[in-house]
């Protein structure tokens, strides 16, 4: 909700004013005039939540992965389906997740009869995660449809622009996970 007051003043940035008759009612904004963002940081941290809601959306999750997966169910299918077997802290660091986290990840996978928990050869403490084939299956589903339509999303792109764009996209990762490590380190010190 925008924070009105009458101000006969000339108007600041972020601010628009209209006139009633001799009252001028001068009224904030939160984002520029037309929505985009003159600083190139929010112009990407707005881009960003562009693609996320629509990637989430639920016409588009519904098409790839069917109308009532679970987003978090495919992610873990995805970091499971990179590895033979995966334990339950290395789950958790792939998804970037806490352990409690991934536990319950784990879970939902076996109540869906998608993965299976095994102890550890090396390990007797050591709890294992593996996907089960019936896993194995729904995730090669998952990606299938992923694949047709990421093909169809970037047929007006070049190779090289969709090089760039995966290059572009695993830096901005990178980071994102250098800001979350030293924010995790930050936290620590004072342990």
């Amino acid at each position: 909700m925008s924070h009105q007051n009458v101000n006969p003043a000339k108007p600041e940035v972020g601010q628009d004013q209209t006139s009633i008759g001799a009252l001028t009612v001068t009224q904030s904004r939160r984002t520029p005039v037309g929505g985009v963002e003159s600083e190139p940081a929010l112009q990407v941290a707005a881009a960003l939540r562009d693609l996320r809601r629509t990637m989430s959306a639920a016409d588009l999750r519904s098409r790839v992965y069917g109308s009532d997966v679970d987003l978090r169910v495919v992610d873990t299918l995805d970091v499971l389906s990179e590895h033979v077997q995966l334990r339950v802290g290395e789950f958790a660091s792939e998804l970037r997740v806490e352990q409690s986290t991934a536990t319950r990840a784990v879970d939902r996978l076996e109540d869906l009869g998608l993965a299976i928990r095994t102890e550890s050869d090396d390990d007797g403490r050591g709890i294992l995660v593996s996907l089960t084939q019936a896993g194995d299956d729904q995730h090669a589903e998952f990606r299938k449809r992923r694949l047709e339509l990421f093909e169809s999303l970037l047929t007006s792109f070049t190779p090289a622009e969709i090089q760039l764009l995966v290059e572009f996209l695993e830096r901005l990762t990178k980071a994102i996970d250098g800001v979350r490590a030293d924010s995790t380190q930050v936290g620590r010190k004072g342990d």
